[in-house]
């Protein structure tokens, strides 16, 4: 079971960063756990004493407004991380962490990461990268939110997600279209609409992916949006 938690951190592009004996050490303490599509991860408030690394699946960050509604954050995938923030200040988690697919992560306690920031400044080094990484992309997604109309947040979506095939360009749904309505910020009406639009520009919807038979069009359109950014 360590080897496969030491197989799987040399993988990840997080940890494959840190130095072979600090990733070591860290996996010394860490495990490999399942999640299911709806198991939570953490629940918002409760002590941060956990830090996770994706392996596999998709996992929404989000926070529950007095409605009862979801606002979702961040959708994450493989090889983010999540919960060090709240870890380092040693606080409490700053929101929810659900799987919205069958995922999989190496499940670090927090005070061992603690303990690894202040014996190698690397380590610090390598997560101010990821974490730079990860607000340059919530800025992008502020923006989108902001001055995109609810078919260009679709396409760029798509285009973000494509998979070129031989014939054809795929994308498959993560998640399920009430959690990417949310996302995107969005009705699930307006997103149906926007989908069915999206026709005009080579977009076909399928059970489980969408398939894309005209790339430059829906560039054309996701750069349209971006323009209005100025």
């Amino acid at each position: 079971m360590r080897s496969d938690v030491s197989a799987a951190a040399g993988r990840c592009p997080v940890l494959s960063r840190v130095s072979r004996v600090r990733r070591e050490e860290l996996v010394s303490h860490a495990r490999i756990v399942e999640y299911e599509s709806g198991d939570s991860l953490y629940i918002h408030d409760e002590p941060a004493d956990r830090c996770f690394v994706l392996l596999a699946g998709w996992v929404k960050l989000y926070r529950v407004r007095r409605t009862g509604e979801e606002a979702v954050i961040r959708v994450q995938t493989q090889g983010e991380a999540m919960g060090i923030n709240d870890a380092m200040r040693n606080g409490r988690y700053s929101h929810h962490a659900s799987a919205v697919t069958p995922s999989r992560a190496i499940v670090f306690p927090s005070q061992v990461v603690r303990r690894a920031l202040r014996a190698d400044p690397n380590f610090g080094n390598v997560l101010l990268h990821h974490f730079l990484e990860v607000n340059d992309q919530l800025q992008d997604h502020i923006e989108t939110l902001k001055s995109m109309k609810a078919i260009e947040r679709l396409a760029s979506f798509l285009q973000i997600h494509a998979e070129a095939q031989p014939n054809e360009t795929v994308v498959t749904l993560p998640f399920d279209k009430a959690t990417l309505a949310r996302y995107l910020g969005v009705q699930p009406e307006s997103l149906s609409r926007a989908l069915k639009k999206l026709s005009e520009y080579g977009v076909r919807a399928k059970r489980s992916h969408i398939e894309i038979t005209d790339i430059e069009a829906l560039d054309a359109l996701t750069q349209r949006g971006k323009d209005t950014l100025g």
